[in-house]
């Protein structure tokens, strides 16, 4: 449990949401930020953590990729295909 929250909390993602949150509410309840300010900081940060999850598709598909086994066949001709027997 502990490596999960450890893992969360260092992902990009996490990071920069917890940080736009943050930004959210004290634009809201604290400190006197401009309304248009907040908004574009918070599409920054949408953009930002929408891109970061494309990066971690991509590496994934990479690792998926990279995983996978390639069998060799060899050559393939009539023979090995029928078994030996001419068609």
């Amino acid at each position: 449990m502990k490596k999960a929250i450890r893992d969360l909390l260092s992902s990009k993602k996490a990071i920069t949401t917890v940080v736009g949150l943050a930004v959210a509410i004290s634009a809201r309840y604290g400190f006197d930020v401009d309304r248009d300010f907040a908004l574009a900081i918070l599409g920054a940060f949408a953009v930002l953590v929408g891109a970061q999850g494309v990066t971690d598709a991509g590496k994934e598909a990479a690792k998926i990729k990279a995983d996978m086994v390639t069998i060799d066949l060899g050559p393939v001709t009539n023979e090995t295909v029928n078994g030996g027997k001419r068609p």
